[in-house]
């Protein structure tokens, strides 16, 4: 399943050019704070931070990285790809970003 996992967020890469989450972002120092660095939040700011970058400035590149896959783990892989896609979908319709911590890290005890 962690091997379908990481398809999928492959191919929304490739399809949207939005890496984020176990994905790795390579940008020089300048560039990341020329685009004003990560938000102070703690959840959503990968995605915040993103798209700010020009999708003509987002380069795949093909290698790989590991991750933790714990939380799929411990809450199932069903369970954690829902609340994955509810935080996004919350985010995106820019609903506090203290409710969507609180709907992240419900079940992260």
């Amino acid at each position: 399943m962690a091997n379908f996992i990481s398809g999928w967020a492959n191919l929304r890469t490739k399809i949207f050019k939005l890496p984020f989450g176990d994905q790795c972002l390579l940008i020089s120092r300048q560039y990341y704070f020329k685009l004003g660095g990560h938000s102070k939040e703690k959840v959503m700011e990968d995605i915040e931070f993103i798209m700010r970058v020009p999708k003509k400035n987002r380069f795949l590149l093909k290698s790989k990285v590991s991750t933790s896959f714990r939380r799929f783990e411990k809450n199932g892989i069903l369970l954690q790809g829902i609340i994955h896609l509810i935080c996004q979908l919350m985010f995106l319709l820019n609903l506090k970003r203290s409710l969507i911590y609180k709907v992240y890290y419900r079940y992260d005890k």
